[in-house]
Formats: structure tokens, sequence, C-alpha cells
């Protein structure tokens, strides 16, 4: 009986533990399924950049294409630009694949298979570019394909490009680059499955300095910026003070008191539907050519900024209340902001800003008019902007013409710039 109960003791035990250790079992299955026990998902992505270069936001996807953003600080700009990446190099010091690997920027952005010179890309020094879904090669020259979670890949990110605008060829020949050396655990931070290529930087060639490291944070391009701003209630034109330093971009905002349209010298990018208030971009400092006072006007000067990722438009010709434009930002950012508003006599309130938005320009004319600029750096995060107006209508009888606008016109416009650092230029 005795021998018995021990036996019964015994299996009870052997149940008891066994379940445990099939759990155990189960559980460590599981981790080593999902790449728990992959080095590469520990330690990340690592990318060992060449001289002048940079490789940040390093992420390999399961349908085996990379995305990474690419800097150059080479002090020259780079013209024609493609890129690839692959496991290995040829005899010949080029990427080893069985097809071409290269994947041509146009101007908008887009990645292309073929080149084209009529719309390359131009990559200055001190800029950069977030690339999407660059398509690897293994080291026997075939395309990596799907690949499971955790899976490392170690490879080299190149760069291609000519020293002079125009067609390749001849004295403008292509220079292969290695960019990188990557180290890349597959991830679920892959950006997708579709051969596309996105900028933020523009196809702008101008030199700024460029701050880069080899880890996963984000490129700070570092530019300045400087603002100014006017009102008058005397003339039918009105400039911006000039600004000491020639600026890669202008952005502008103005308001014009009501009687005759605003006539602008930079390119609109949203006006309201009666045309008394603007806000565009231009090349050169801003400037009402025309208009009926009185006028008010904004600018803020940048240099070294890429164009925008996005921007963010809205008007009106009605009232009361505000328009507003809502910020969706996805990378630490630069944002600026311009509005104008011509409603009357004293409505036009000014800028309702996010915590942490520096406003430099206030300009508000004795007939209501209003523009206003401000800088905001930004985190990852959505956000909203206004420019706010009462609804208040002027005294029409009192004008001996027709009183125009007799309700609240305004216009605002938010630029988005990832990576750009502007400090205020002295």
């Amino acid at each position: 009986m005795d021998r018995l109960s021990r036996a019964q003791s015994a299996m009870e035990y052997l149940m008891t533990y066994g379940w445990a250790i099939l759990i155990i079992l189960i559980v460590l299955a599981v981790l080593y399924i999902i790449g728990v026990f992959n080095p590469g998902s520990v330690l990340g992505a690592q990318c060992n950049v060449k001289f002048h270069y940079s490789c940040l936001d390093l992420a390999l996807a399961t349908n085996g294409t990379v995305s990474f953003l690419l800097g150059q600080n080479t002090g020259s700009t780079e013209y024609n630009i493609a890129v690839a990446c692959t496991a290995a190099a040829n005899s010949s010091g080029e990427p080893l694949a069985g097809t071409s690997p290269w994947i041509y920027l146009n101007k908008s952005g887009a990645g292309e298979t073929s080149y084209s010179a009529s719309s390359s890309y131009t990559l200055g020094s001190g800029k950069s570019v977030p690339i999407d879904n660059i398509p690897c090669y293994s080291d026997t020259g075939k395309a990596l394909g799907n690949q499971p979670i955790g899976t490392q890949f170690n490879g080299i990110l190149w760069v291609r490009y000519t020293n002079t605008p125009g067609t390749e060829g001849g004295l403008n020949s292509w220079i292969t680059q290695q960019v990188a050396t990557p180290s890349i655990p597959v991830s679920s931070a892959g950006k997708g499955s579709t051969s596309t290529l996105t900028t933020v930087q523009g196809n702008t060639t101008s030199s700024t300095s460029s701050t880069t490291t080899s880890s996963t944070s984000t490129t700070s391009i570092i530019g300045t910026y400087a603002t100014a701003g006017a009102i008058t209630d005397t003339n039918a034109s009105l400039s911006a003070p000039k600004l000491t330093n020639t600026y890669s971009q202008y952005i502008c905002a103005g308001g014009d008191g009501g009687i005759s349209t605003i006539s602008t010298n930079w390119t609109s990018d949203v006006e309201d539907s009666s045309f008394y208030t603007s806000v565009g971009r231009s090349t050169k400092n801003c400037a009402i050519l025309s208009g009926s006072t009185p006028l008010s006007i904004s600018e803020i000067a940048l240099n070294g900024a890429p164009t925008p990722s996005s921007t963010v438009f809205n008007s009106t010709t009605s009232g009361p209340s505000s328009i507003s434009v809502a910020l969706s930002v996805k990378s630490n950012s630069s944002v600026v902001i311009l509005a104008a508003c011509s409603a009357g006599q004293n409505v036009c309130g000014g800028l309702s800003l996010p915590n942490g938005c520096t406003e430099l320009q206030n300009n508000v004319g004795n007939g209501g008019v209003f523009s206003g600029a401000a800088v905001c750096p930004m985190q990852p995060g959505n956000y909203t902007a206004s420019v706010v107006y009462s609804g208040a209508i002027r005294a029409c009888v009192a004008c001996k013409t027709a009183c125009t606008p007799c309700v609240a016109t305004a216009s605002i416009a938010a630029y988005i710039f990832p990576s750009y650092s502007p400090t205020l230029s002295s």
C-alpha cells in the first residue's frame, strides 16, 4: 500500500512539473520565432557611415526593402541621384545584383527604375532626403524578397550621381560611392511593400551646415532664419524691411484694407476668395506692389531650408470666429506659420498658436488689417493654429462708395520642415 502511494505521488509530481516544463518550452519557442534571441533584434539597426555621408532612421521591412534617411555633407552638390542596396560589391567595385539595383530619384522625390536627366533629383551639400522601400539584393545578386522578422541583413548602401547637371555621360559620367555598411534586422518598422521614394528636402542646391551621427536619431539640417514686417496707412504699396542676408526662400503674408485687390510679388499658396489676404512664397524680399491702405505684411526668410514636406492652408471670406489649420507632425520638425486678416475696423485678433511657438511678427494696421508670423519647434503629434478675427461689419453707411469687404477675410498657412533646426540670424 505504501509503495502504491509513493508511485501515485511520483506520477502527480511528474504531471504537475511536466505541464510547467511544457509551457516554458512553448514560450521559448514563441520568443525564438519572433526573433527575441536574435542579436540583431536586441542591438537594432547599425549603420556604419562613410565620411561626409549620413544614414539614419534605418529599417528593413519583411518584403526585403530598406528605408533610411540619406544625407551628404561633401561640400559639393550631387546631381542625377540614384540609390541601391546590396549585400556585396562585384569585382568592378559596383553593386552586386543580377539586375540593375539602381533606383533614381526624380524632382518630386519618387523612385524610378529608369534614368531621366530632365526630371532627375539634386541633393545639395548639407541636405538629407528620406528614402523608402529600396529593394535589397543578397550576396548571390538576387532580390531578398520576403524575410522573417529578426533576420539580420549585412550589406552596403550606395549612391550614384554626377558632378554637374544634365545628361550623364562623357565628362559628366556616373560617380558611385558607398554611403554606409548597415547591419539591419528585419523589423515591422519597415515602411511598406512598394518601391516608392519620398522626399522632404526638395530639389534645392544651397549649402548649409549639417550635424549627423551614426545613431537612429533624426539628422538636423541647421540653417538660419530672419523675420521682418511692416504696416502702412498712407501708401498703396508696401515692402518688408530688406534683410541683411540673401536667403534661399521667403514665406510671406499680406492683408489689404479692402478697397482694391492685393497684388504681390510672391506666389500665393492660399488667399481668400476676394483676394484681400494672401500667404505664399518668394525667392526675394516680400512686397505688396499695389493695394488699398491700410496694408500689412510679414515674412520669414530661411536659409538652408528644404522644400517643406507638407503644407496646410486655409482661408475664408466670412465670419465670425477664426479659421484654423490642423497639423500632423510625423517627426521632429520646424513649423513656420503665417497668417493675414482684412476685416474692417479693428476686428483682426492675431494668431492663436500651440505651446512652444514664438510669434515673431504681429502687425496690425489702423483699419484692422493684420499679418503675423511664427516659428514652432514641434515633436511628433497633432496641433492646431488659428488666425482669430470677428465678423464685425464696418459702418458701410459711412462709406460714400461700396465698402468691401464688409465681412472678415483671412488666410493662414503652415509649412512643416522635418529635420530642419534653424537659428535666428543676428
